[in-house]
């Protein structure tokens, strides 16, 4: 049963406002920037988080797994200015892998947008370590606080930018990269004022042990970053940066939202998941790892059928005129969305374990099915939709990483409490299945909309009522 707190209640305010702040940002890129800008925003996010997820990533899950250990050693900032030099490294290293393909004749991007490319590494990368860090050594407020400035002013500056000089990818990612940098500067004079006192000691780093634990999910990375984002290259090679706009919007919606509700439940039970799972036994660490699964599987489960029969209403309040047919994107969308943080949400067994070589295989053999998927489309011209591909690849890696965690770990699936979500969820389908309302930006339809939002949350309320 998810216990409503404070910490939860400071979370879940924070993460509310930040919904409204994520679509208002959504809304204003699709209605002002057109389709090719649009387009080359998806596929510059897509270079960036290539190197973010294969070369700063796995160093960062580390990071998060040794907060604990680090903090009650007093060693904390000294490890924090260690993750802000190498994500530093790893940005020069990426602008000048960048240049040298661009050199080498290799059509990827413009000199301007290479740039704006590592500002975005560096600074989108900074800022997911510092704060984060504030909620795993829970300082929740703080957290909350930082996260809703840095969503905030992203969309201030990118829009002054857009207003004032051009509606272009290059005006929106600069104010992406001022938003992030602004709250890391901000945000390590904080940091820095509380921990540096306590940090007496020389960190000291047992290099095996980080490449044991990194080296796998850097791997798995690979194939995780093809396919999360990675496929979209092949997609613009394959209909242009205008289907890729597209596209990227209609996942985008299910993206964002179910990206809100993984945040708002990782960030308030993994930071005491892992502090309590160190040095305890492995039936403890399976209790723990079955409590938290018992909570947010059934979750997860619900919001993607909520958003099945929904997502189509909430567009026009969402996104630009002139992708409301991408809703069935983003029907897809939901359940890709499903596997990807289900697939996660098995993945902690890996982290709590702190044995991630059995990470590779799920993602390995979710690429290859996506690869083989894109080469019958593209080449043999096969009659599957994209989408179903997509989908196809997130049941694939679900599975495997099903079955690889269940090695380390005998976990349970809380089978019952999914039963109990989906019933709870059912007064809240029939709404809009009965009520097929016209899509279109108006009160009525954000009345309509807003009843049946509730009633998903009243169901929700019920459920976490409901013990098992």
């Amino acid at each position: 049963m998810l216990k409503i707190n404070n910490n939860f209640k400071v979370l879940l305010a924070g993460r509310l406002l930040q919904i409204v702040i994520t679509l208002c940002a959504l809304r204003i890129s699709t209605t002002i920037l057109p389709q090719i800008e649009l387009g080359f925003v998806y596929y510059i996010i897509t270079v960036q988080s290539f190197f973010s997820l294969f070369l700063i990533n796995p160093i960062g899950q580390y990071f998060n797994r040794q907060t604990a250990k680090w903090n009650f050693e007093g060693q904390i900032y000294g490890a924090y200015k260690k993750q802000l030099l190498y994500i530093l490294l790893i940005t020069i290293f990426s602008f000048l892998f960048m240049f040298v393909i661009k050199l080498s004749g290799l059509n990827l991007l413009p000199y301007n947008l290479l740039i704006i490319t590592s500002f975005l590494i560096l600074s989108q990368s900074a800022n997911q370590t510092i704060v984060p860090l504030l909620n795993m050594l829970e300082q929740r407020v703080a957290f909350v606080v930082f996260n809703l400035l840095t969503a905030l002013l992203s969309l201030i500056c990118s829009y002054v930018f857009i207003q004032y000089f051009s509606p272009t990818a290059l005006s929106w990612l600069t104010g992406l990269v001022i938003g992030n940098g602004f709250v890391v500067i901000l945000a390590t004079f904080g940091f820095r004022a509380k921990y540096l006192v306590e940090t007496s000691k020389r960190l000291p780093l047992d290099f095996n042990e980080i490449r044991k634990f990194c080296f796998p999910i850097a791997i798995a990375t690979i194939f995780m970053w093809f396919l999360n984002s990675g496929y979209r290259m092949i997609v613009e090679k394959m209909y242009g940066l205008e289907f890729l706009a597209f596209l990227g919007v209609g996942l985008a919606v299910s993206s964002q939202v179910f990206a809100i509700a993984e945040s708002l439940l990782t960030q308030y039970f993994i930071p005491e998941l892992y502090k309590n799972s160190e040095n305890s036994t492995k039936e403890k660490r399976t209790d723990l790892v079955n409590s938290y699964f018992y909570t947010v599987i059934p979750l997860y489960v619900s919001l993607a059928l909520f958003l099945t029969f929904s997502v189509k209403y909430l567009f026009p309040f969402v996104i630009g005129e002139q992708y409301y047919d991408a809703y069935i994107f983003a029907i897809y969308g939901a359940w890709i969305e499903l596997g990807r943080v289900l697939v996660n949400t098995f993945a902690v067994v890996s982290q709590v374990e702190k044995k991630t070589v059995k990470f590779i295989l799920p993602y390995a053999l979710g690429a290859i099915y996506l690869s083989v998927g894109l080469f019958l489309k593209s080449w043999l011209q096969f009659g599957i939709q994209i989408q179903t591909i997509l989908v196809g690849s997130s049941i694939v890696v679900l599975v495997s990483m099903y079955i690889s965690m269940r090695s380390y770990l005998l976990f349970r699936i809380p089978f019952k409490r999914i039963l109990l979500s989906i019933g709870m969820t059912l007064p809240a389908i029939g709404y809009f299945v009965v009520f097929d309302f016209n899509v279109a930006l108006s009160i009525s339809n954000f009345i309509m909309c807003f009843f049946g939002g509730g009633l998903y949350l009243v169901g929700l309320f019920f459920m976490n009522k409901k013990q098992s």
